[in-house]
Formats: C-alpha cells, structure tokens, sequence
C-alpha cells in the first residue's frame, strides 16, 4: 500500500530511524471494509534504532526475518505517561513470560514478540554491523494519531525537505493525494 522513511524528526536516520513497508492496513471509518488487521516490513540499517514509543489502541506481533537479530526492550507506561518499573507478562513465541521493565531481548531469524497496547517499546538490530528485516503484524494501524513517543520531540512523520522532485508517494502522502481524511 505504501512506503515510509523516518528519523522521527531527529534529524540523524543513521542512529535512530527506520525504512516501512506498509503491505496491509484496514480502515474502521469506511464502510464495508472492515479489515481489522496490518502488516508491515520494518528495515533497520546498522546501527539504527526506533525511537521509545508506544500504541495506546495497536497491538502488534513484532516477528525478526532476516539479519543476526532484532534487540527489542519494553515498558509498561505509567501513570504519568512515563516508563512503568513493573515487570510486564508477554508471549515470546507464543509463550508467555514475565520480562522486568526495561530487560532487552533478543529475537532471532523466525522469532517474535507480541507487544500489547500501552507499552513503550524500542528495537534495533544486534551490533553486528548487519541489516535488520522484521514483519510487524498488528491490529489496524493509525499512524496519525496513535503513536506517542517517550521524547515529546519524536515526529511519526517529519517534514521532508526535497532535493529532487519525489518520484514515489510516501504512505504520509498517499491518503493527501487520495482524498482520504487524516
């Protein structure tokens, strides 16, 4: 469906950003297409990281593909919309286990994580000086308005500033381009 890259506004996509894919999204607010589900390939350089985030409504299965592994660390978010200290219950491969706040796993190729709706998260590729590919399949994904970042400066869709003319629609530009609402 579409296509993104992102530093989240951080001005340095070498360290913390990332290239998506977005194969699948359903929409709640069109009638007749009830898809409830998305898909999306995420791609890690090395050495780049995802900014601390979070999903107050998507819940998503974060599966690594390809490369030596997907480091990935959780939190619950407190009260004050912060980082919780409690111990969160998850599935790693359909398992569950306790993991303490903040403990970062690692994923191997055909692994995956489950990643429930208000928990900060964060992953990058293991520092191997290897590419990352992962799969994230989640329930509909409303980038616009359910991402919130742990940094207030964290941007899901920063402005870009063109050195030549766009050849291809980024998924921030489809629905502009469509006549979708935001």
């Amino acid at each position: 469906m579409s296509w993104d890259v992102t530093d989240f506004g951080s001005g340095q996509l070498n360290q913390i950003g990332r290239t998506i894919f977005t194969l699948r999204n359903g929409k709640f607010e069109y009638p007749g297409f009830d898809k409830r589900y998305a898909e999306k390939v995420m791609f890690l350089l090395q050495g780049q990281r995802s900014i601390i985030h979070c999903h107050k409504q998507k819940q998503e299965d974060i599966i690594c593909q390809a490369g030596s592994g997907v480091m990935i660390r959780l939190w619950q978010v407190a009260h004050d919309d912060g980082l919780s200290n409690e111990s969160l219950t998850l599935a790693i491969d359909g398992i569950k286990r306790i993991v303490k706040a903040g403990e970062v796993m690692k994923l191997l190729p055909g692994q995956s994580i489950y990643v429930p709706p208000k928990t900060y998260h964060q992953f990058w590729g293991c520092e191997d000086k290897k590419n990352t590919l992962s799969i994230e399949v989640s329930s509909t994904c409303d980038d616009w308005h359910d991402n919130f970042f742990l940094d207030q400066a964290g941007e899901r869709f920063p402005e870009i500033h063109e050195d030549v003319v766009a050849k291809w629609l980024l998924c921030s530009e489809y629905r502009k381009q469509n006549n979708r609402p935001e």
